[in-house]
């Protein structure tokens, strides 16, 4: 198929313009500031659309996705084929996906290969993956050349809590292997220690409502670590390193020193984190009686990091 988008302003990374794109075949041949066909053109029909008034944009990049995921204790409801569809449908033509976690002790390569097999005849768009970390040793350290310069995967995420959570010599060490390897390092950033000390003393009072998922897991937890990672990349020569789902204020003002150092420090957040705070729990709420309904309802919004205060949230006047 042939089209022709005429009039429109085509938006890129640098600049906005004024233009009309062609594209044959679904590949984009020429861009210009007037392009003529007529409908019967001696290389197929041409399809012309006057977008006078509108933007043409680049297709969205997702880089934080989660398909075929499986925590043991529940499945992602999307694969490969509903999940790019979905994004597809949005204006997302690519997305680098995060690689759940592979059997205890298994190389880099295990969870890429499997993840290859469930994208394989099912994505509808481009797709990556970001290498997953399980754990440090020589092989593993080893093993990261090949996964960049022969697989493609330019970025590895570890994690400072949960099952195949990394200590710091492990962080350190993998921060200073993917620096050289030009790779960047992707953190899930939360202090584990700190959220078993609290988890165990609410668990020990039997306060077990949704309310104290969050209380057990304050901001301060997630801001110790952004700071922690900020402060470890330095150790490592300055290595790059990418905050995923960055949920309050006070990690963000970490990140904003850094920048304000010339670190490479980058960081993401969700909608939830930008329009959702702690009252969603309904601290309130037990299991017991007419507050039942209180505690499903609370249950919808569990989440790592949690929902945080209103005076903590990113989109607080700190934030």
């Amino acid at each position: 198929m042939n089209v022709l988008i005429k009039n429109a302003t085509l938006v890129n990374a640098d600049t906005s313009e004024r233009a009309d794109l062609l594209t044959r075949d679904g590949i984009i041949e020429c861009i210009a500031p007037n392009i003529d066909l007529p409908k019967d053109s001696p290389e197929g029909p041409v399809e012309i659309i006057n977008a006078a008034g509108h933007y043409i944009i680049p297709g969205g990049v997702d880089v934080h996705t989660h398909l075929n995921i499986d925590v043991g204790i529940a499945q992602s409801c999307d694969d490969f084929y509903s999940g790019t569809v979905s994004a597809a449908c949005g204006g997302t033509t690519t997305i680098v996906d995060h690689m759940g976690f592979g059997p205890a002790g298994c190389s880099l390569h295990h969870q890429l290969e499997r993840y290859h097999e469930f994208a394989r005849d099912k994505a509808v768009i481009d797709y990556s993956f970001h290498g997953t970390i399980q754990h440090i040793d020589d092989s593993i350290l080893e093993e990261m050349e090949s996964m960049v310069l022969e697989e493609g995967i330019s970025s590895f995420k570890l994690y400072l809590t949960y099952g195949y959570k990394l200590d710091d010599s492990q962080v350190l060490a993998a921060l200073e292997r993917l620096n050289q390897l030009n790779a960047l390092t992707c953190v899930h950033p939360e202090n584990d220690g700190a959220i078993r000390f609290l988890k165990q003393k609410l668990l020990a009072q039997g306060s077990n409502a949704p309310i104290y998922h969050a209380l057990s897991r304050p901001p301060e937890c997630e801001a110790e670590a952004v700071g922690r990672m900020i402060n470890l990349a330095t150790l490592a020569g300055g290595a790059p390193i990418y905050i995923v789902h960055l949920s309050n204020g006070i990690g963000l003002e970490y990140i904003r020193q850094a920048h304000q150092r010339g670190q490479a420090v980058f960081a993401e957040t969700c909608p939830q984190y930008l329009s959702l705070d702690i009252n969603k729990y309904n601290s309130s709420a037990n299991k017991e009686g007419a507050a039942e309904h209180l505690y499903d309802e609370g249950l919808k919004y569990i989440m790592s990091p949690p929902c945080a205060t209103a005076i903590t949230r990113i989109n607080s006047g700190r934030g």
